[in-house]
């Protein structure tokens, strides 16, 4: 019988870069647009996710804004949210690693995240390079970028991270593919430890201890591909003219007035423009005295 595939995303937390745009439940960051009326950031990742056996989602821990998720993410064949106990959504992992890897200790399990811009990347070819690696962990790496960590690489295998950049390291996504034994080993020694979860990260808690043990391989993304976090109003509002080729991207819930003029800007839910005579180069959302706006100089 084949390996199964898990794909978990992780779609919780505060979004407090983005505020205040990400401050309603309507709007928290998974849902915010992207690239156009019809799409929301976590749609990248639950599209990657569409080959995989199993697809979770953890959702926020307060239920308003988990049920917002959930509502969208029902719109995906065989999507299962699970609510996180915790803002930090990693943590989720050892609240419900039995679920998780039930069906297949010996499969996999791909950790996605539903603010990440994916293009050009293939889960399938991703988890075909993790089993013959025959690593623990395999992590997509992507060329430089002006933030988040560097690895260090040769042969495919990861040497060592560091935190500012050297010649030849390649910027770490925080998308990775692990053994689900590898896995349970690590939150079974957390449980044993008395540990309960709180400020778990994949990062400094699964990958650095096994890149330490010369355990982990890395997958370039293929050049042809594109990956961005868009944790910050700036990458946030890049991603959405990349996509859009400058043009604007509108809620449909927005109410404008056909007089004003907007240029290069992304305006959310059901703001109230009808008063405005121009935006430009602005993330626009809703708010209790009208509206907030960020503009934003490139």
């Amino acid at each position: 019988m084949p390996e199964t595939l898990t794909s978990c995303i992780f779609a919780g937390g505060r979004a407090t870069r983005l505020y205040p745009h990400t401050l309603r439940p309507s709007n928290q960051k998974p849902l915010l647009l992207m690239g156009s009326s019809d799409r929301r950031l976590i749609d990248f990742s639950l599209e990657i996710s569409a080959v995989a056996d199993h697809s979770f989602v953890f959702t926020n821990h307060d239920p308003i804004k988990s049920e917002e998720v959930e509502a969208h993410i029902s719109m995906f064949p065989n999507v299962i949210p699970l609510m996180d106990k915790r803002e930090v959504g990693a943590g989720s992992l050892l609240d419900y690693y039995r679920i998780l890897c039930r069906e297949d200790p010996n499969g996999n399990m791909v950790i996605l995240c539903s603010d990440h811009v994916y293009e050009g990347f293939s889960l399938s070819a991703f988890s075909k390079y993790h089993n013959d690696m025959q690593k623990d962990m395999t992590i997509l790496a992507v060329p430089p970028k002006n933030y988040g960590s560097y690895i260090e690489v040769e042969n495919g295998l990861v040497l060592a991270t560091q935190e500012s950049y050297t010649e030849g390291c390649l910027s770490s996504t925080g998308t990775y593919i692990m053994k689900n034994r590898a896995l349970l080993e690590c939150l079974r020694t957390k449980i044993l430890e008395g540990w309960d979860g709180e400020l778990f990260s994949v990062y400094s808690h699964i990958f650095l201890p096994m890149v330490m043990q010369a355990n982990v391989a890395s997958f370039t993304l293929p050049e042809n591909g594109y990956w961005d976090d868009t944790g910050t109003l700036q990458r946030y509002y890049r991603n959405n003219m990349r996509l859009s080729k400058n043009r604007n991207v509108i809620s449909r819930k927005a109410q404008i007035n056909s007089n004003v003029e907007i240029h290069s800007s992304v305006i959310l839910d059901d703001v109230d423009l009808s008063k405005v005579k121009e935006i430009k180069k602005s993330i626009v959302s809703s708010s209790l005295n009208g509206y907030n706006v960020t503009r934003i100089d490139e």
